[in-house]
C-alpha cells in the first residue's frame, strides 16, 4: 500500500478564480493491483496462428506477477467438436500422457499495471515454431484465489480453407495463407459429428467438392486439409434449413391516436430457392401488441385468401398506453419441431399527436448546380382546406452531404477520390422570415461555395409556423458538381507484379457524362505503403502505418 498527501496552498483559485483562504490538505492510500491472468480470445473459440511465424505464441493478459501453468497436447481432427463445446468438471480423456507435448510454468510481471499483454512462447522455453496441427492447451492461474483453467484450441495452419455448403454438396477452397495461391493435390477430410463423411484431393485450383447428405443439418462440421505441404482447418455448425414459407404485412398508415383504427394487409408465399408460389394455406394468426407487455389488443385468426392475401382491422382501445407496437403474422400451428415460424411483422407507434392542418413543399429553381453558384428555392405553404399561409413565421437551414458522380457513359470507369470521405457534412447556410400573401418564401444563399472539392447533395429544409404555434417542415434536395469536368480512371487490372507495366485509362466528361476532347490533363502518379507495425508496449497489438 502507498499513501500519497496532497496539500492546496492557501490563494489556490477554482475555474471561476475564488481562492480558498487557508491551506488544505488531503491524503489517500492506493492498493495493490489485483494478480491475474487469462489468455486474450473469446471462450471456445479456436486460436488460428500461422505457422510461417518464425515463434509459435499465444497472448495472455495479466496484472501483478501471475505464476501460470501450461499444458500443451496434440489433438485429432475427429475430437475438434467435442474440443470446441467441451465444457466439464472433468478433464477429458484427450488429456492423456500419450498426447502430452510440453509442460511448464511461467511467471508474469505487469510492471505495475492491469491488463497489459504478454507474450507466451509454445514451442519451448527460447521460442521456436510448433508443426502445423491441432493442438489442446489447458492455462491455469495458480495466482487466483480460485485457480481458474482456461482450456484452449489451437491451430497451427499455414493454409487457409474455404467452406461453403450447397445443397448436395460441400464446395472446399484450400489457398497458401503467405502467397495466397491455391493448393493442389492436398487432401481434403470432411466431419460430421467427429465422423469422416467425405474425403479427397484438391483440383489445379486448389477446390474439393464434397458429396453431402442434405439430410445432414444442425450439427458441427469440420474440414481439415492436409498434404502436399499444406495444413489448414475449418470448423462450424450448419445454417439449418432456409425458410419455406416467407410473408408480408404492413399498415394504413406508421402512426395512430388512441381510438383510431389500425388496418393491416399481408401477403404469404412458398419460398423454394426464388421461385414463390401461393401456399395451400387458409387462415393465419396475427397478433398486436403496444409496449412488451405481453397483452394484446388483438390475437385473431384472420381468413387467407385464394391469392394468398389477407386483411383486417385492429381498433386500438382508447386508454392504449403510448408508444411502439406490432404485429406478428404466423401459422395457426406450430410446425413439427413445435416452432412457430412468423410470416412476417410490421411495427406502428400510438401517439397523442395534433394532426397537420397545412402543408408545406421546397422547391429548388435548379435540380443541379455547380459549387460556388447561388442557390434559390421557394418554401410554399396552404392549407388542406384551402387558401395560403401567409404572414407565417419561416426558418432554414442548408448543408451539403457528400454524393457521387453517376457517370452513364460507355466503359467502366472510377470519379471517385480518396478525400472526398473527407467532407461528409459542410454548412451552407440558414436564415428566416415571413410567407406572404401566397403562403410562399424564397430562399436564396449568395453562394454554395464549400471546402469541398467534391460533389454535394445541398439539403434545403424549412419549417413553417403558423399562428396557433404548429411546425411543418419539408426539404428539397440540389446536386451541387465541384466543377463542369470530371476526371476518371479505368485501369485493365486490380493487381499487378512488380516491374510489370498497368495500363490506366483516363476520360474527360461533363457532368452529363458527355466526353471532353482536346483538354490537357495534368497527371501524377502517388506511391503508398502501409505496413504492419507492432506496438512496442504491448506483445499482439498492431497498428497500420504510412511509410
Amino acid at each position: 500500500l502507498t499513501q500519497y498527501t496532497i496539500t492546496l496552498l492557501a490563494g489556490a483559485e477554482d475555474v471561476y478564480g475564488n481562492p480558498i483562504a487557508n491551506d488544505f490538505t488531503f491524503t489517500y492510500r492506493t492498493a495493490d493491483i489485483p494478480v491475474w491472468a487469462t489468455p486474450i480470445t473469446n471462450y471456445n473459440n479456436v486460436i488460428v496462428t500461422g505457422a510461417y511465424r518464425e515463434n509459435t505464441t499465444i497472448a495472455m493478459s495479466v496484472s501483478g506477477k501471475p505464476s501460470v501453468e501450461f499444458n500443451l497436447y496434440r489433438l485429432d481432427i475427429n475430437l475438434l467438436e467435442s474440443a470446441v463445446e467441451y465444457y466439464s468438471d472433468t478433464r477429458p480423456a484427450w488429456e492423456s500422457s500419450e498426447n502430452l507435448l510440453r509442460s511448464w510454468t511461467q511467471t508474469f510481471d505487469s510492471n505495475g499495471f492491469q491488463g497489459i499483454a504478454r507474450e507466451v512462447y509454445l514451442a519451448s522455453e527460447q521460442g521456436g515454431q510448433l508443426a502445423p496441427g491441432l493442438y489442446w492447451l489447458t492455462i491455469t492461474d495458480e495466482s487466483s484465489s480460485y485457480r481458474s483453467t482456461y482450456d484452449q484450441v489451437l491451430a497451427v495452419v499455414n493454409a487457409g480453407v474455404t467452406f461453403k455448403r450447397g445443397p448436395e454438396e460441400g464446395f472446399i477452397w484450400v489457398t497458401d495463407m503467405q502467397t495466397g495461391a491455391p493448393v493442389a493435390d492436398t487432401t481434403v477430410s470432411v466431419y460430421y459429428l467427429g465422423e469422416q463423411i467425405g474425403r479427397g484431393q484438391t483440383d489445379s485450383d486448389g477446390v474439393f467438392r464434397a458429396p453431402m447428405d442434405a439430410a445432414l443439418n444442425h450439427e458441427f462440421i469440420s474440414v481439415v486439409a492436409e498434404g502436399a505441404g499444406a495444413y489448414g482447418v475449418w470448423y462450424g455448425w450448419n445454417g439449418g434449413e432456409p425458410p419455406t414459407r416467407t410473408g408480408y404485412v404492413y399498415t394504413d398508415r406508421p402512426i395512430y391516436r388512441p381510438g383510431e383504427t389500425l388496418y393491416f394487409r399481408g401477403v404469404i408465399r412458398n419460398k423454394d430457392d426464388m421461385t414463390y408460389s401461393v401456399p395451400n394455406v387458409r387462415s393465419v394468426t396475427v397478433q398486436a401488441e403496444i409496449g412488451y407487455d405481453g397483452v394484446y389488443i388483438f390475437d385473431c385468426k384472420v381468413e387467407v385468401s385464394e391469392y394468398g392475401t389477407f386483411s383486417g382491422e385492429i381498433q386500438i382501445p382508447e386508454d392504449a398506453q403510448l408508444g411502439d407496437g406490432y404485429i406478428n403474422v404466423m401459422p395457426d400451428t406450430p410446425d413439427e419441431n413445435g416452432n412457430l415460424i412468423y410470416y412476417g411483422s410490421v411495427y406502428f407507434t400510438v401517439a397523442e399527436f395534433r394532426v397537420p392542418e397545412y402543408e408545406v413543399s421546397v422547391t429548388a429553381q435548379q435540380d443541379e448546380i455547380f459549387q460556388g453558384d447561388p442557390l434559390t428555392a421557394i418554401a410554399k405553404s396552404s392549407y388542406y382546406f384551402g387558401g395560403a399561409v401567409s404572414n407565417a413565421q419561416v426558418s432554414w437551414y442548408a448543408y451539403g452531404d457528400l454524393a457521387y458522380f453517376n457517370y452513364t457513359g460507355p466503359g467502366r470507369y472510377s470519379f471517385y477520390n480518396d478525400e472526398w470521405e473527407y467532407y461528409y457534412y459542410q454548412y451552407i447556410g440558414e436564415g428566416g422570415g415571413l410567407t406572404d400573401g401566397n403562403g410562399e418564401f424564397v430562399i436564396q444563399t449568395d453562394t454554395t461555395q464549400t471546402e469541398a472539392h467534391a460533389p454535394l447533395n445541398i439539403t434545403v429544409e424549412a419549417t413553417v409556423t403558423d399562428e396557433s404555434n404548429q411546425a411543418i417542415s419539408s426539404r428539397t434536395t440540389v446536386l451541387a458538381h465541384p466543377a463542369n469536368i470530371y476526371v476518371g480512371t479505368a485501369a485493365n487490372q486490380y493487381f499487378g507484379y512488380e516491374k510489370e507495366p498497368i495500363t490506366i485509362d483516363l476520360i474527360a466528361v461533363t457532368p452529363d457524362s458527355e466526353p471532353i476532347a482536346d483538354k490537357h490533363l495534368d497527371i501524377e502518379v502517388v506511391e503508398q505503403r502501409w505496413v504492419q507495425v507492432p506496438d512496442s508496449t504491448q506483445f499482439g497489438v498492431y497498428y497500420w502505418q504510412q511509410e
